[in-house]
């Protein structure tokens, strides 16, 4: 059986409402030589298995005991041919040439590559995406990045084996391979023109609730994998009440750029509001580790 150049490697858990409509926007890719590997963690066989079933091109796997999204993608990188090893989610619609412009960027010297992250309609929808994703939103101007998220990212195979897998226990992975793939001399490239729609079907209080838990996880990250002394920590606490102005500040610089600065005024109480749990979350665990010292 011929290689194919391309993996997609998309994590499921209870993602029967959205899977169908994530694996037909692959069907309608203008690049074909691809295949997905689709890791599914869902306890019981579900309906994701059936989807999967009328895809030719999917090649699902069904994994007994739940899996964190990056441990269901370092899987998924086990089990992948491809050359190219592109990431994305269960609840993200590819546009029909997402594949063909990641490919362009790769043949064009780029050994790592995010694309842009869009919002599905609607003021909710927007809201949520802006505080998660208002740093990779399409029409923004291609160039190097520090960082990408796991919803639309792809690398060279050999980057991956140079760099590792993801760290599986951690939501914030995805930065942190972003973090050590440059620091191995790899530059990421953020494609613009690469784009997914990100669907957010969480409300208010699952929204809140997540910026916690996802900013705590960030803090965990910098402590146990950066070794955060206490004085950073400490730091950290004493700027707590302006850091969501830095953040709001710099989705602010990225919505200007790409056209979004309506879109951003209208929302900003919403990101503020996620911006402050995010905060909240990663100074419970630089107070507990302060305490711990």
């Amino acid at each position: 059986m011929a290689m194919p150049e391309i993996s997609v490697i998309i994590p499921a858990y209870h993602s029967g409402a959205t899977i169908q409509a994530c694996l037909e926007a692959l069907a309608g890719q203008t690049f074909r030589d691809f295949e997905v590997i689709l890791i599914d963690s869902t306890p019981r066989r579900s309906s994701v298995a059936e989807v999967a079933g009328r895809y030719p091109f999917v090649n699902h796997h069904h994994h007994p005991e739940r899996l964190l999204p990056h441990q269901a993608r370092n899987l998924g990188i086990q089990r992948a041919r491809g050359r190219i090893l592109v990431f994305t989610d269960p609840d993200c619609l590819a546009a029909s040439h997402w594949l063909e412009t990641l490919l362009a960027a790769h043949r064009a010297g780029r050994p790592v590559v995010g694309g842009a992250v869009g919002a599905a309609p609607g003021f909710w929808n927007l809201a949520v995406h802006l505080t998660k994703f208002g740093w990779w939103m399409p029409a923004g101007a291609a160039g190097p990045r520090t960082e990408i998220p796991s919803a639309n990212a792809s690398h060279e195979r050999t980057v991956l084996e140079r760099a590792g897998a993801f760290l599986g226990a951690f939501f914030s992975a995805d930065s942190e391979l972003s973090w050590r793939v440059r620091g191995l001399g790899f530059p990421i490239w953020f494609e613009p023109r690469a784009v997914v729609i990100h669907q957010h079907l969480a409300g208010l209080r699952e929204f809140l609730k997540e910026r916690f838990l996802r900013g705590r996880d960030f803090g965990a990250a910098r402590t146990q994998l950066f070794r955060w002394t206490r004085r950073r920590c400490l730091v950290y606490l004493l700027l707590l009440p302006v850091l969501p102005l830095v953040m709001a500040v710099r989705a602010l610089r990225f919505a200007g750029a790409g056209g979004y600065l309506g879109a951003w005024l209208a929302t900003s109480p919403v990101q503020w509001a996620g911006h402050c749990m995010w905060c909240l979350g990663e100074a419970s665990v630089h107070w507990r580790s302060l305490c711990d010292r």
